[in-house]
């Protein structure tokens, strides 16, 4: 077959290491699905039927991508992206059905905080884009703003973004929010009673950008927390400023403002396992994180260190999406020797890499010692691309999943 001949080639080129068999039915081994495939009952059969000829154990299945839901709810509006189907269409129900009888788990995906594209502006008035503006993270610039007070909130929001450049996706949930943690909860307490899941799966929990996060809520809790702990007179010459500078106190204690940010987020994610494991204790709670410890934390705000250490997840998923092979071992090596126990599952970025980069990765991670590895994605998978010339590379994995579990003698790169 052409894709052994090509790893082959690859492979004969590096280091040699011994790769013990992993267990095929301990492994996981995962495939997130994008809301895109979830349109349809015949784009979800092929879906499952693709994963199952694959050896692909458990499926990530993307419900709530931009604030909406692939699935019934009473809190969050239906997907515009499902107009053309009847009501009646379910496609978390009916992507459970097709999945279960081949004996596939699924995951419930859901981004968190991140309620919109810049490009998505849904017509349903009960999206949050609509009903609770006041709800979103706010950069810098709009620091302390009533954005519900202002005409035209998004344009605003997204003009002031444009300073970050790509690295801001859209439009983000602030977790300093009040509102924000009770409809979350709602949301993944409504998904566990609904559904019967193997597991829910968290992704875009945390901020977008260091520059952002400067809601007027978020200001005032933080000079709040901050007066409690300076000095009086201190505390006396900085209410004084922050009167025609409201960012005195985030700029007289940056590190303390990481911290309160990275608490919200820490907290927020405390608030949804507690709400799960009430209702449904065998679901998995797992969270995709940014993939750089460091970068997670000081620019995202995302400690998934101390969620490791703390147990307040159950298996953790770092997105090693590059295609050096240096990076991605260091990356989900790090997670691995962090994990305190939970499962690390490492995140493949399929879609931008050749069939054999792709093996590679997979017999890396197994090498470190992971429980498992997630594809992203399906959709790419199956797209025809320049690494992917002729869509066929989630049939060619499984080829090698499904006819070499890990043979005893495997070559793999150690670059």
């Amino acid at each position: 077959m052409k894709w052994k001949f090509l790893l082959g080639f690859t492979l004969l080129l590096c280091p040699v290491y011994l790769i013990s068999a992993p267990d095929a039915e301990r492994e996981l081994r995962g495939l997130w699905v994008v809301r895109t495939t979830l349109k349809s009952p015949e784009s979800i059969d092929r879906m499952v039927d693709e994963a199952a000829a694959a050896g692909i154990n458990t499926l990530f299945v993307q419900v709530r991508g931009r604030g909406d839901a692939f699935y019934r709810s009473q809190h969050v509006p239906r997907s515009e992206s499902l107009d053309a189907q009847p009501g009646s269409f379910d496609p978390l129900a009916y992507t459970l059905g097709k999945a279960r009888a081949r004996g596939i788990k699924v995951h419930a995906w859901l981004n968190a905080l991140l309620a919109a594209g810049y490009a998505d502006r849904p017509s349903s008035p009960s999206h949050l884009l609509r009903s609770h503006v006041d709800w979103l993270s706010l950069p810098q610039s709009l620091a302390g703003r009533r954005i519900d007070r202002m005409s035209r909130p998004l344009d605003r929001i997204r003009s002031a973004s444009t300073r970050y450049g790509s690295e801001v996706e859209g439009f983000f949930l602030d977790p300093g929010e009040p509102g924000v943690v009770e409809y979350l909860r709602k949301v993944v307490l409504e998904l566990v009673t609904a559904y019967k899941l193997d597991g829910v799966h968290l992704d875009y929990l945390r901020y977008p950008h260091p520059g952002f996060g400067y809601s007027a809520r978020a200001l005032e809790a933080f000079q709040n927390e901050v007066e409690k702990q300076i000095p009086s007179k201190q505390r006396q010459r900085l209410k004084k400023k922050s009167a025609k500078d409201l960012l005195i106190y985030t700029r007289s204690y940056p590190a303390a403002w990481d911290n309160f940010r990275r608490r919200q987020v820490t907290e927020l994610l405390a608030d949804l396992k507690r709400t799960i494991k009430a209702e449904s204790p065998a679901s998995m709670l797992s969270v995709a994180v940014v993939a750089d410890s460091q970068t997670a934390r000081h620019n995202r705000m995302q400690d998934w260190k101390l969620w490791l250490e703390e147990g307040m997840l159950d298996a953790v998923c770092p997105m090693a999406y590059s295609p050096n092979s240096d990076t991605f071992k260091t990356q989900v090596a790090i997670a691995h020797g962090f994990s305190f126990g939970r499962a690390v599952w490492a995140g493949i970025g399929a879609w931008q890499m050749k069939l054999p980069e792709i093996l590679e990765k997979i017999q890396l991670s197994r090498r470190i010692g992971t429980e498992g590895f997630i594809l992203f994605s399906y959709d790419g998978l199956i797209a025809q691309s320049a690494v992917n010339p002729t869509g066929r590379n989630l049939r060619q994995i499984g080829s090698f999943l499904n006819e070499n579990q890990a043979p005893p003698a495997h070559v793999i790169s150690s670059r």
